[in-house]
C-alpha cells in the first residue's frame, strides 16, 4: 500500500501557519481515495512511526489514536515562540482554526477518510503541555 499520509504529515506540520499554500492534489491518487476510503486502523498504522517525533519545524505529534471512529491527533509545539506574546498566540489559533481542516481535506485519503469513515480532533499544546488550540474537522 503506498503511504497516503505523507502529504498529511506536511499538513500537520503546517497548522499553525496561516499562509500555506495548499498541496497539490494528484488526481489519479484522489479518485483511488475516494474509491476505497482508508479504514481508521490504515490511518493510525501511517501515523504511529510519527509519535513523538517533528512534524515539521515547530511541531511534534504526540499522539494518534481512534476513539469512538475519529482519528485524534494530540500535538505540541517545540517552543512557545508562535505563543509568546498575545498577538503571536491569536494569529497561530487563528491559523489553525482556518487552515488546519482545509489542509487534511487536502490530502485526498484523509478527505476519503473524513467523509465516509470519521472525522478528526486535533489539539496542540504548548511545551509545557498547557492546551492551546483544538479543532474538529466533520467534513469537507
Amino acid at each position: 500500500m503506498k503511504p497516503f499520509l505523507t502529504g498529511a504529515l506536511g499538513a500537520l506540520a503546517l497548522a499553525g501557519c496561516m499562509q500555506q499554500p495548499m498541496p497539490e492534489i494528484d488526481p489519479q491518487e484522489a479518485a483511488n481515495a475516494t474509491a476505497n476510503p482508508p479504514e481508521l486502523s490504515a490511518v493510525l498504522a501511517q501515523l504511529e512511526p510519527a509519535e513523538g517525533k517533528p512534524l515539521g519545524e515547530g511541531l511534534t505529534l504526540r499522539d494518534a489514536r481512534g476513539e469512538g471512529g475519529r482519528l485524534v491527533l494530540d500535538m505540541a509545539l517545540d517552543s512557545d515562540a508562535a505563543i509568546a506574546t498575545p498577538q503571536t498566540r491569536a494569529e497561530f489559533i487563528a491559523g489553525f482554526e482556518d487552515s488546519f481542516g482545509q489542509q487534511l481535506c487536502a490530502v485526498p485519503a484523509l478527505r476519503a477518510f473524513i467523509q465516509t469513515r470519521g472525522g478528526v480532533t486535533a489539539t496542540v499544546a504548548a511545551p509545557d503541555g498547557t492546551p492551546v488550540a483544538s479543532r474538529s474537522i466533520d467534513a469537507c
